[in-house]
């Protein structure tokens, strides 16, 4: 978990990997792949955004606006 980050609406979540999930998105722990770590189900579409650091550590921010306006 130190090589790659996550970074959900601007909270850090601890994911090997995200797929869909009922129309949402579920974010996945390898040792515990029963049960999400996270869930984004709302109406709103959903943003990834990829980049690599300089230092060669990759980054995925995940951007979801809440429904409520």
């Amino acid at each position: 978990m130190d090589k790659d980050k996550v970074y959900v609406n601007g909270v850090l979540v601890l994911a090997d990997y995200f797929e869909d999930y009922f129309g949402g998105m579920a974010f996945y722990r390898k040792a515990e792949n029963f049960s999400p770590t996270l869930i984004l189900a709302g109406k709103n579409p959903i943003h990834i955004y990829l980049a690599q650091m300089e230092d060669g550590k990759k980054l995925c921010i995940v951007e979801q606006k809440p429904d409520i306006e």
